[in-house]
């Protein structure tokens, strides 16, 4: 596990009744002892670092997901793996709020989870049989690009289902120059999982501006993150303009202009917006093909700038 200040830790089992914690120096190789992990007999087989600083771990013996205070070695569980371990596991966390778990094979289920750092609540991603995957005993995750949504990820490829002006954005800003002057028109496509003549409703969130960097605000259910704060999340900035077609306005926020469920154009203006100022704009949909624990996911997001074409 590597904290954000970039300090690595370990764990080795020594003993079943002897599990020690230790630190690494990244630059020498130099492992130093923190201590004894607990009273219990363990054998963990994973270590993440949670964005509170609390290392969470994966317990063999106890076949459970343990909280473990860096600065103390208290141990404390923070709930039951929902398969059986087996042999072998591993843990992987990209921002210190979501994880994903593996089960070994043989007596282990040989599965993948995704679960909730702070609640232990998991969600079963799939089986590893049918990748040939056996045992596996290391994770890791690859970052992907913060305003590529989380679209079809269940299936395995990130889908791109918002458009403007039939383009979903350039490089990992996802940029798109549109002319004030110009027609304008903003769609929303059905998720690759959605069956031809099938709606998938969603919610879009337009905030004026162009933020220098993505803040990544996490969503429960593991759905992934937006790129701004919405209704759903607190803070600020706000979005300006909602599209609401799924409902729940308490929680997803009042719609500020009418929609309908994808596949189809939300906004449009033949003669341009004529704002000249710079927007980003991102939301939910329902995504039978998500990666999370509910079926819908992030779509991705687009960086509006405007520009001035003349005639």
């Amino acid at each position: 596990a590597i904290s954000p200040g970039g300090e690595a830790y370990g764990v080795n089992q020594k003993t079943a009744a002897c599990p020690g914690l230790f630190t690494i120096d990244l630059g020498t190789g130099r492992a130093t002892t923190v201590g004894v992990i607990g009273e219990d007999a363990r054998d963990l087989n994973g270590l993440v670092m949670r964005s509170d600083g609390q290392l969470v771990a994966l317990d063999r013996v106890s076949n459970s997901l343990l909280l473990i205070d860096p600065m103390t070695l208290a141990v404390t569980e923070l709930g039951p793996v929902l398969a059986t371990l087996g042999a072998v596991g591993a843990l992987a966390s990209e921002d210190g709020q979501i994880g994903y778990l593996s089960t070994g094979a043989g007596v282990g289920s040989n599965e993948l989870y995704v679960f909730d750092l702070y609640t232990g609540e998991q969600s079963l991603v799939g089986t590893l049989v049918e990748s040939g995957a056996v045992g596996i005993s290391g994770l890791c995750v690859r970052k992907a690009p913060c305003r590529a949504g989380t679209v079809n990820a269940g299936m395995g490829t990130i889908s791109d289902v918002l458009f403007l002006n039939g383009a979903a954005g350039e490089g990992d800003d996802r940029l798109v120059l549109y002319d004030v002057l110009g027609s304008f028109e903003l769609r929303m496509r059905r998720p690759p999982s959605v069956p031809f003549g099938e709606e998938a409703p969603f919610v879009a969130y337009a905030w004026v501006g162009e933020p220098e960097v993505c803040a990544g605000i996490r969503l429960p259910f593991g759905l992934g993150a937006l790129s701004l704060p919405s209704p759903w999340t607190g803070g600020e900035p706000q979005p300006h303009r909602i599209w609401n077609n799924i409902g729940s306005p308490e929680m997803l926020g009042e719609a500020t202009y009418p929609s309908q469920p994808a596949p189809g154009v939300f906004a449009s203006r033949a003669d341009g917006p004529r704002r000249f100022a710079p927007f980003l704009i991102q939301g939910i949909i329902y995504d039978p093909g998500s990666a999370a624990s509910v079926s819908a996911s992030v779509t991705n997001a687009i960086m509006a700038r405007p520009v001035f074409v003349p005639d």
